[in-house]
C-alpha cells in the first residue's frame, strides 16, 4: 500500500462521502454507504459515528498513515446528500462563511 502523507495545512483533513439513501441498503443508490461501511470496518472506526446535525450527518475520524480522514455519511435522502457533504467542508474550512469550525466542534 502506498504511503499516506498528511495535508500540508493542519486544518484541513481529507473528507470521504458515502452517498445513498439512509435506511434503505441494498439498493443501487445506497452503494456509497455501503462502501463507505466497508472502509470505516477496515480502519478500526465502524464502532465510532457520531451524529451532527449541523452538516445532517454521521461522521467518523479515521487515521490513514501520517493523515485523518472525515468519514461522511448523510442523514439525507441521496439527492439532497450534496448539501450534507457540502456544510461539512464549510464547517471545516477558516475563512468560510467568515468562520471557521472543526469537524465534531457543537459549538454554533
Amino acid at each position: 500500500m502506498a504511503r499516506v502523507v498528511g495535508p500540508q495545512f493542519p486544518w484541513c483533513r481529507p473528507q470521504v462521502a458515502g452517498l445513498g439513501n439512509p435506511g434503505l441498503p441494498g439498493t443501487r443508490h445506497s452503494v456509497g454507504m455501503a462502501v463507505l461501511g466497508q472502509l470505516a470496518r477496515r480502519l478500526g472506526v465502524a464502532e465510532s459515528w457520531t451524529r451532527d446535525r449541523h452538516c445532517a450527518a454521521d461522521l467518523a475520524l479515521a487515521p490513514l498513515g501520517d493523515a485523518q480522514l472525515v468519514l461522511l455519511r448523510p442523514r439525507r435522502l441521496m439527492n439532497a446528500n450534496g448539501r450534507s457533504v457540502a456544510r461539512a467542508g464549510e464547517l471545516r474550512a477558516p475563512g468560510v462563511g467568515g468562520r471557521a469550525k472543526g469537524v465534531g466542534d457543537r459549538k454554533s
